[in-house]
């Protein structure tokens, strides 16, 4: 038996290895016509995924790891586009089509919290050991300093003390520039915020269309909310649970999970859920939300007009559903629709 690889150890790279063979199984079934044509191009963008996976491992550079990962998030959504192209050909039933792009989509929101787990690495990293600027013949222990900079070093006899009043000087301005300074922190902080945030709602958005592609409904609790209801995190576990694949409840109607299929891992560090992991236990329940500790909310579609009337103002959204939450000063983060 071999010993593994450090990427086949990656949650990520597993998930692009068993959806290549997914579609290598597949296009076996494809026209003979269709093997050098979009079965090819099919296959030739799965492996991509993984393989890049495995070359970003490879290299040294955060830097160069993360570029890799983007080509491998690109090569999925170009997969995701030949299943769409195949299913409406006829070449894939819908089953198969379901199957698989439930797959795609768990992987692209992992891939995108490794994106982001390997950016903050980066950013890390280059903070902490900022470029040098000492001169290149110094960077050996025996190098004597060139005589251009001995000329320049002060004798221990010239070194003289601040004044009182240069020292009063330099408080001031250091004052000063953290007056400007911290508006600035402060609005880099929101902005943060608010970015993952908007990482957070997608990776939930992509959880409800993969829900709504396994079962052909939108999620909805065991009383049956009608059109304009909100089924939200905030108040009770239901959402959790049916994306979660906690609930199998069934009801008098469609909307819980029966297959007890994980369409969001909220307890995986690679969704990104980190600084706090946006999960808040209260009330007896478990909630979603956002850094500022809001909750993150939805409304369904549940009467097929594809409307979805926002929470701010009543103005209708085109779509199935209406994800939204507010920030840390009673401000709409987003107001997405998701068809």
């Amino acid at each position: 038996m071999h010993a593994k690889a450090h990427f086949e150890k990656l949650e990520v790279w597993q998930l692009a290895h068993r959806l290549t063979l997914d579609i290598y199984r597949v296009t076996k079934a494809f026209p003979a016509e269709e093997r050098h044509r979009l079965a090819n191009q099919m296959c030739r963008a799965a492996v991509s995924v993984p393989a890049n996976v495995a070359e970003g491992e490879g290299r040294e550079q955060s830097a160069d790891q993360v570029h890799f990962l983007h080509i491998a998030r690109g090569s999925l959504s170009e997969l995701r586009a030949y299943l769409l192209i195949s299913r409406d050909l006829g070449f894939l039933s819908q089953e198969e089509e379901t199957s698989i792009s439930a797959s795609c989509a768990k992987l692209a929101a992992k891939l995108q919290a490794f994106i982001m787990a390997k950016q903050r690495i980066a950013q890390a990293r280059k903070a902490a050991f900022p470029p040098s600027s000492r001169p290149s013949n110094l960077g050996s222990r025996d190098a004597s300093p060139p005589a251009s900079l001995v000329s320049r070093l002060p004798s221990r006899h010239s070194i003289k003390g601040f004044t009182l009043i240069e020292l009063l000087v330099v408080i001031a301005i250091i004052g000063i520039l953290a007056g400007l300074l911290l508006p600035a922190l402060n609005g880099a902080r929101e902005a943060a915020k608010k970015s993952k945030t908007a990482t957070l709602i997608s990776s939930l958005g992509v959880a409800l269309k993969a829900y709504y592609n396994e079962y052909g409904y939108w999620p909805n609790t065991s009383g049956g909310l009608s059109e304009g209801s909100e089924l939200t995190a905030a108040y009770n576990q239901d959402l959790l649970q049916m994306l979660t694949g906690t609930d199998v409840w069934l009801g008098g109607g469609a909307g819980g999970n029966p297959k007890k299929t994980v369409f969001l891992d909220v307890k995986s560090a690679d969704m990104g859920l980190v600084d706090n992991a946006y999960l808040k236990a209260g009330s007896g329940s478990t909630n979603l939300v956002n850094p500022w500790g809001n909750s993150i909310r939805v409304k369904f579609d549940y009467d097929g007009n594809n409307q979805v009337t926002a929470p701010f103002g009543g103005v209708n959204v085109s779509g199935g559903a209406a994800i939204w939450s507010i920030g840390g000063r009673n401000y709409s983060i987003t107001n997405t629709s998701w068809k």
